[in-house]
């Protein structure tokens, strides 16, 4: 059984946003939210979404990851269409779109099923990691709220995952590659580089994945499996019930 060849591992690191909770989603449903507005507006659903993507890459290149950042782009684009502010009905609804992503920013952390389930039992097994990318202050700050902490021996809160994000774990832990595993939804920071380092990697497809962390899968890679949801970990490690 393929299962075998992970007999090696010891410790499984987990990624957070959009594999321990939802994330993504509420980015993506204020974003579609402004889109509306903007085509209330008498403007072009696409147009607006070429605009859209253009900030992002810019503002994420020099401004990072976070909700900082999503803020800064949404509100450039709409003082950039005056067109937005000429309507009452369009600017209250703005501001509603504003006000209730922030909300969420405060708000309780969607925890997906099966997650805190499955560490107890993983942890019986295993020694946990958890790693996440982003603004540092707001990740820590989730990583508290979601009180996931006492399921992990340790947390690494990064700007960014990449080939040598991981490199300098293992260097800081002196760990074997072959003895780690990570587990996330995203190819580009949480599957293909623990790949190339060696590690074992465990993909959770999330169908709300943000586009800026799309990439091709190694297939084929014979440390990489798939999964369809977080308690799959329970039966694709051998835990016992």
């Amino acid at each position: 059984m393929k299962i075998k060849k992970m007999e090696s591992v010891k410790r499984l690191i987990f990624d957070a946003d959009d594999t321990l909770w939802d994330n993504n989603i509420f980015y993506e449903n204020a974003t579609q939210e402004f889109f509306t507005l903007y085509v209330a507006a008498g403007g072009d659903k696409h147009q607006i979404e070429n605009e859209f993507n253009e900030t992002e890459s810019a503002v994420v290149k020099e401004k990072g990851y976070g909700s900082n950042s999503f803020l800064y782009i949404i509100q450039s684009l709409y003082e950039s269409h005056p067109e937005l502010r000429e309507n009452a009905e369009i600017e209250t609804n703005y501001h509603k779109i504003i006000n209730g992503f922030r909300k969420h920013l405060a708000g309780q952390i969607a925890i997906f099923p099966g997650v805190i389930s499955t560490l107890k039992k993983l942890s019986n097994k295993y020694e946990l990691y958890v790693l996440t990318k982003g603004n540092i202050e707001e990740q820590k700050q989730k990583l508290q709220r979601s009180k996931l902490l006492i399921h992990f021996q340790d947390s690494f809160v990064v700007h960014e995952k990449n080939l040598m994000t991981y490199k300098k774990i293992l260097q800081h832990k002196k760990w074997r590659a072959e003895e780690v595993c990570m587990v996330g939804n995203s190819p580009k920071s949480d599957i293909n580089p623990a790949l190339r380092m060696g590690m074992y990697a465990v993909f959770i497809p999330y169908p709300y994945t943000w586009k800026l962390e799309s990439e091709a899968l190694l297939k084929n890679h014979p440390q990489l499996y798939v999964v369809s949801k977080f308690s799959d970990l329970i039966s694709l490690f051998s835990i016992i019930d």
